[in-house]
């Protein structure tokens, strides 16, 4: 274990009561490959567990941090998601930041660097983020006006459409790419 469950020790083999945590008075948590990212009721992101592509968010890349950290530069955080080595955070004024690791693009920042504290992402249109979900190598967005976003790796179904959705010579979606529509779905 890496400090994923919030017991703060390196192995627990009981169910334990985690209280750096029940202090925190979480509202919503999400959990990647080995950390764990939350939202607090002070509209605060903490984050543990794991570091190795610095999914923590403390500028810098560790083994692992058993207890929560604050992470530094969100204002009034209102919803989070991990993947499998990485973080997303909603503002409450719609933006969206990410950080952690990037080998696919998954952070939507048009490169494949991995980024060590929270980055704003840019390009994502169609109003507020109001929704993130992250995948292993993929995070996707849902906007105010319902329209859908992905970053990173792209679904099989993705790959295939007319017009084709932008990506790199190597398939994948390195900044906010619009989802198309599905066969089927209304206008």
């Amino acid at each position: 274990l890496r400090g994923e469950l919030g017991q703060f020790s390196p192995l627990e083999v009981v169910p334990k009561f985690a209280p750096l945590l029940s202090r925190l008075r979480v509202m919503q948590v999400a959990f990647g490959n080995e950390h764990a990212v939350a939202c607090t009721e002070g509209r605060t992101c903490v984050t543990w567990g794991d570091n190795s592509a610095g999914q923590i968010g403390n500028g810098h890349k560790s083994v692992r941090s058993y207890k929560p950290y604050e992470v530094e530069g969100l204002d009034l955080v209102v919803s989070v998601a991990a993947g499998w080595g990485h973080c997303a955070a909603i503002t409450g004024e719609g933006d969206l930041y990410t950080w952690g690791l990037n080998s696919h693009g998954q952070l939507g920042l048009g490169d494949t660097d991995a980024r060590y504290t929270p980055q704003c992402v840019r390009g994502v249109g169609g109003g507020e983020v109001k929704q993130v979900s992250c995948g292993q190598a993929m995070t996707i967005v849902r906007t105010s006006e319902e329209i859908p976003y992905i970053m990173g790796k792209l679904p099989a179904y993705a790959k295939d459409k007319q017009p084709p959705v932008a990506r790199d010579a190597y398939g994948l979606a390195l900044e906010p790419t619009e989802l198309p529509r599905r066969v089927g779905e209304d206008d």
